[in-house]
């Protein structure tokens, strides 16, 4: 028994080295990348879901007991279970209403606070790059209308240029936490 144990405590890395293993999986609330952050999210989402789930089951529950019960006491016990559900749905359902109200960014978690980039196609610069637009960086819209449509010699597009990179500025603005653009001595300002 003990030269058994013995093998298979020497053989036991080498199976377990020959399993792949997998340390994110796919799970419902996920679209797209597999990510820690992912999967906080989808925790936030599901436990909403399963909220809700809860409280209609137990909205059916009592329900069911209210209608079979004759007991006076059975019947108030079930009103009161009812009461506490609804109550409990509706904290759920205001929290999550008032933190997409608020910021809908609160409820997106990204620790390392680089959300997508704007992707400029270089129409002075030839290659494409990228840039990440956060609170409290400005961008002035001369350089806008250089990177979106080349040359601001040509003195033709330019308005439709800088509106064009205004709403890339807008989408990479909100997905680095910030809440909208402003524009004030001809500069975009992430706030």
């Amino acid at each position: 028994m003990k030269k058994l144990f013995l093998l298979i405590l020497v053989m036991l890395p080498g199976v377990a080295s020959a399993v792949e293993i997998k340390t994110f999986q796919q799970i419902p609330f996920i679209s797209g990348d597999l990510s820690t952050e992912a999967y906080i999210n989808a925790l936030y989402n599901g436990a909403i879901a399963l909220g809700a789930m809860a409280a209609v089951i137990m909205i059916i529950w009592a329900g069911t007991e209210y209608m079979l019960s004759d007991l006076v006491t059975s019947k108030s016990a079930a009103k009161d279970r009812i009461k506490n559900a609804l109550l409990g749905l509706l904290i759920i359902l205001v929290a999550a209403t008032l933190l997409e109200t608020i910021n809908p960014t609160l409820l997106n978690l990204n620790v390392i606070g680089k959300g997508e980039p704007v992707h400029i196609e270089g129409g002075s610069g030839g290659d494409a790059d990228e840039l990440f637009f956060r609170p409290g960086e400005e961008f002035t819209r001369d350089r806008a209308i250089e990177l979106e449509c080349g040359s601001l010699w040509f003195g033709w597009g330019g308005d439709e240029c800088a509106e064009a990179f205004q709403a890339k500025l807008l989408k990479s603005c909100k997905e680095n936490h910030g809440t909208t653009l402003q524009f004030e001595d001809n500069k975009y300002k992430c706030i």
